[in-house]
């Protein structure tokens, strides 16, 4: 997260002791008072985790580093947030409330909206870790009409990525994207409703790897 908000959860901390953290409802008045409603999109995502209660284990764990892999995918499996931010908002919490300055490394997980770039998926029709022919030029395409919010080429591109390969994640990824209007997948992540009401986010669950 950024820096600038870091050093106001660390100033919080400071001065209102961890409980300000630990507890969601005194979480979010004081940050409100804090970042002078500022950090809009780092103040949601670190509420979502603390309403996920993400914060307990990792103040009291012994063993943090599992600990911190554990919470972000429960972050990503029960609460549909990316892998991405669900690791900053973890990462953020373990920094501030144990002083913990490492980087979670990603692996192994179900990756299906990772910030910033499609998930590349093999499928029946591809070879061993590439994508089908024609489909990573079409989904740069697609990706790049998201970009410009012209909503109606990116899907008409990816909906011809699904002629090629109809297990393909990414292209139900970007298909969630041109849904709701963003143009770029880790921009899902603050979207008000639980993406796990969308078909398409469902199917881009389903088919990736």
């Amino acid at each position: 997260m950024d820096k600038g908000f870091i050093d106001i959860l660390q100033k919080l901390i400071a001065e209102q002791g961890k409980e300000a953290l630990l507890n969601p409802a005194k979480c979010k008045a004081f940050l409100a008072d804090y970042t002078k409603n500022e950090y809009k999109k780092e103040s949601r995502l670190l509420l979502q985790a603390l309403d996920a209660g993400v914060q307990g284990p990792i103040d009291i764990t012994k063993e943090l580093a599992t600990c911190k892999k554990q919470q972000i995918r429960m972050l990503q499996e029960d609460h549909f947030i990316t892998p991405d931010a669900a690791a900053d908002a973890v990462d953020t919490l373990a920094l501030v409330l144990r002083g913990d300055t490492s980087v979670t490394e990603i692996q192994g997980t179900n990756k299906v909206l990772q910030a910033g770039k499609p998930v590349l998926k093999t499928s029946s029709s591809t070879a061993a870790g590439t994508a089908a022919p024609g489909v990573e030029s079409l989904m740069k395409r697609g990706n790049l009409f998201l970009e410009d919010s012209n909503w109606k080429q990116a899907d008409e591109y990816f909906d011809r990525v699904l002629d090629i390969d109809p297990e393909y994640a990414p292209a139900y990824a970007g298909k969630l994207c041109e849904e709701l209007k963003v143009r770029q997948e880790d921009q899902l992540a603050q979207n008000k409703e639980p993406l796990v009401n969308y078909n398409h986010f469902k199917k881009a669950v389903r088919f990736a790897d």
